[in-house]
């Protein structure tokens, strides 16, 4: 098993979550928990992806041998625990292993079989490698067999003997998904990639949220004043500079900017009013033909 521990998203990120959604009740807990679950899912993929850039072995072999879990706090930031699982996959199912099956030489050799000497057509040498960044390595005492059970692999004699008084024979592992996302070069990948996500999904989660198809008592107009409220706060130590108009007297001091929901407070105030930030919620049906916009004659 192999955990690894990621920071998802900061404080200050979970805080501005918090303000917009201060009116829902649970509505932090129900965003970041769906955030997090769009977050695994991605992970899932994106571990696979990871993985096949530095491994040879299909996408197939590896979600057949993976297995993740995920716990996660957010009361100082968002701290995932995610757990990956998995058993070490047989290097016959790694790309380039070879024979493709169970395969012998046509040539006879005099081998020692359940402690008897005999004449048999020993297997044909198996190959087989990890990193795509390597060939396929010969095992010359190695070969592809099939199990009774039906299981496919490349093995190797022990010198020991079954119980049955056969000769005891040991499989030639590859590494396990754990052992691979455990590898600098995927942690890292997967990492960055995690966090990402994750804050994309966080603020659609609060979004969903806020309009109404995740909480019924959250208006738009709502949204707009928590919107204003934390751009105001972000932006109050942002001193901009101001436009002189006409008719004004001296230059006037820079200052934050102003912020205004869904229009300007008079027509023909987008230079009058600057500087200055702009909330609007906007449908699939606002448009803007080329030439609408006329800024204020200076």
């Amino acid at each position: 098993m192999s955990m690894i521990r990621m920071e998802l998203t900061g404080q200050e990120t979970v805080d501005r979550a918090q303000k917009l959604l201060a009116g829902v009740p649970n509505g932090i807990d129900r965003a970041v928990k769906s955030a997090m679950n769009r977050t695994v899912s991605h992970i899932r993929a994106n571990s696979v992806k990871a993985i096949r850039e530095r491994y040879a072995i299909s996408a197939g072999n590896i979600r057949a041998n993976q297995n993740i879990t995920v716990r996660y706090t957010h009361s100082n930031g968002v701290q995932a625990m995610i757990h990956f699982r998995g058993q070490k996959i047989p290097l016959w199912r790694y790309d380039g292993a070879s024979p493709k099956g169970p395969a012998r030489n046509e040539e006879l050799v005099r081998a020692r079989v359940r402690g008897q000497w005999k004449t048999v057509h020993p297997g044909i040498a198996a190959r087989g490698h990890q990193l795509k960044s390597t060939g396929p390595k010969r095992f010359g005492t190695a070969f592809v067999a099939a199990m009774k059970s039906g299981h496919t692999g490349i093995f190797r004699r022990t010198g020991g003997a079954t119980s049955t008084g056969g000769d005891e024979l040991k499989e030639i592992m590859g590494s396990s998904v754990p052992q691979m996302i455990g590898n600098e070069e995927v942690l890292q990948k997967i990492s960055k990639e995690a966090a990402e996500k994750f804050e994309e999904r966080l603020e659609h989660e609060v979004l969903r949220i806020l309009n109404g198809r995740g909480g019924k008592d959250v208006t738009r107009t709502v949204l707009l004043e928590h919107l204003r409220d934390l751009t105001e706060e972000a932006t109050e130590g942002v001193l901009l500079p101001v436009k002189r108009q006409k008719g004004d007297g001296e230059s006037l001091l820079p200052r934050p900017a102003k912020i205004y929901l869904m229009g300007l407070p008079e027509a023909g105030a987008a230079v009058k009013k600057a500087p200055y930030i702009l909330h609007q919620i906007v449908t699939g049906k606002d448009t803007q033909k080329p030439g609408d916009f006329q800024p204020e004659a200076q």
